[in-house]
């Protein structure tokens, strides 16, 4: 008797059971009302808004010129290609802006080459036979030619000549940014082969001697 006294008691005590929520049909997905947890639970959560779309950055957007022209390393060439047209000209602008800073202007020029603007190889070839040019500012420019109107050879765009005139260069590390801008042709223009020929049976400094060794030295098929 006493015991089902006790029973009577226990089952008015515990109340009725709690409610169990269906489980979603199954492919359903469970959508979670951040207002339902708690505080604690709150803080520690992650913020969802930043999961939803369109929050947060974006993601492969191209970079302005502007922030080509700052970034702590060289930009790449898939950076350089990815800019507008509307670039070329205000590329043009810093690279023969006597005001601006030679970073920004040997990235100008670099920039002009990747981009093989229009009319390129004639400013480049200029400014490689301006020897009044800061030294590392010409000396880019002497590397970004060798990547610009060489290879369809004279009468067509050809800007070799200015580089050949680098050979004579009383500077050695101008004269060998020349043979390293010359080298990926010799095999195409025996006129630049033979222009380093020449150029290598008079050199004195051992510097542009091993670069014109390895520009002359045959190439494996």
């Amino acid at each position: 008797m006493k015991k089902l006294a006790f029973l009577t008691l226990l089952a008015a005590c515990a109340g009725a059971p709690p409610t169990v929520p269906d489980p979603p049909p199954a492919g359903a997905c469970q959508v979670i009302d951040p207002s339902t947890l708690s505080g604690q639970s709150t803080q520690n959560a992650p913020n969802l808004g930043r999961l939803l779309p369109g929050k947060g950055p974006g993601l492969g957007a191209p970079m302005t010129l502007a922030q080509l022209l700052t970034l702590e390393t060289a930009p790449s060439d898939a950076q350089w290609r990815a800019l507008p047209i509307t670039a070329n000209e205000k590329l043009t602008n810093i690279a023969v802006d006597s005001n601006a800073s030679v970073t920004d202007r040997a990235r100008a020029v670099t920039g002009l080459a990747v981009r093989q603007a229009e009319g390129a190889g004639a400013l480049l070839g200029g400014m490689v036979q301006n020897t009044t040019l800061d030294p590392t500012l010409r000396r880019t420019a002497i590397r970004a030619l060798g990547a610009v109107g060489i290879a369809q050879g004279p009468g067509h765009g050809d800007e070799a000549g200015p580089l050949v005139g680098a050979l004579e260069d009383p500077d050695d590390l101008t004269r060998e940014a020349a043979v390293q801008a010359l080298a990926p042709h010799v095999a195409a223009r025996p006129d630049i082969k033979a222009a380093l020929e020449a150029r290598k049976a008079k050199e004195a400094a051992p510097l542009v001697q091993q670069a014109l060794t390895q520009a002359l030295a045959p190439q494996e098929p």
